[in-house]
């Protein structure tokens, strides 16, 4: 997130371009930290420092910002999307994640449930699994709670195996297991379906702090590392 942009690669990694700049005009970014590719196959990137959702082409051209992004969230850290296009915003200053309709009109809001024995405080990583249902990380608490295709809460449970959720990203696959990335523990780990870690890849030798994380069709997966 430091070099303010994002880079787009060939699929063997080769260089091809950069998107964006330093800076708070439109195309521009200052503190990008997520980004997906959409249904109608845009580059959607959040900004956590402007709470700026924006769509570009592939092609690197600037097309607008989603909605009213920017007076909406408040450092927002991580974004995903399920089947329909809509858009789950992980918005860590005001403790809740947001879900967007595709045109980025916020259409519901996760808050903290008053049932609920372990409140949702402070997200960083979501993730929409092929069911629909949620997994959201939360850096106050340290634990992923896991809520139901209608946002009901199903579980919560401590991340014993993180030495820090802050900024941890999240990438569900599609047979609903996933990966949250541990920028302090240099790793992502694999988790089941249930929560129960399966193996870790990296250690501090080869990943500096990954964050964002990305499949391509082949199954790879591709990691922002800012710190490496």
């Amino acid at each position: 997130t430091t070099l303010f942009r994002s880079v787009k690669l060939k699929g063997d990694g080769t260089f091809i371009s950069t998107i964006g700049s330093k800076g708070d005009a439109p195309g521009q970014f200052t503190e990008p930290t997520s980004l997906l590719i959409n249904l109608q196959g845009q580059l959607v990137v959040l900004d956590s420092a402007t709470g700026r959702i924006q769509i570009f082409g592939l092609d690197g051209g600037f097309q607008k910002v989603l909605g009213a992004t920017a007076t909406s969230f408040y450092h927002p850290r991580s974004i995903a999307m399920d089947a329909q296009g809509q858009y789950y915003v992980a918005d860590t200053g005001t403790g809740r994640v947001a879900i967007l309709s595709p045109d980025g009109a916020i259409v519901k809001e996760l808050k903290n449930q008053q049932d609920a024995k372990q409140p949702l405080k402070q997200p960083v990583g979501v993730g929409v699994a092929s069911n629909g249902s949620l997994i959201v990380t939360d850096a106050e608490t340290a634990r992923v709670n896991w809520y139901d295709a209608s946002q009901q809460l199903i579980k919560s449970t401590p991340v014993a195996a993180f030495d820090s959720v802050h900024c941890a990203q999240i990438l569900v696959l599609s047979d609903n297991t996933w990966y949250q990335s541990d920028p302090n523990g240099h790793r992502l780990v694999h988790f089941d379906a249930t929560g129960t870690p399966i193996e870790q890849i990296g250690s501090a030798g080869d990943l500096g702090g990954p964050m964002a994380m990305a499949l391509d069709p082949a199954g790879r997966i591709y990691v922002a590392d800012p710190a490496n």
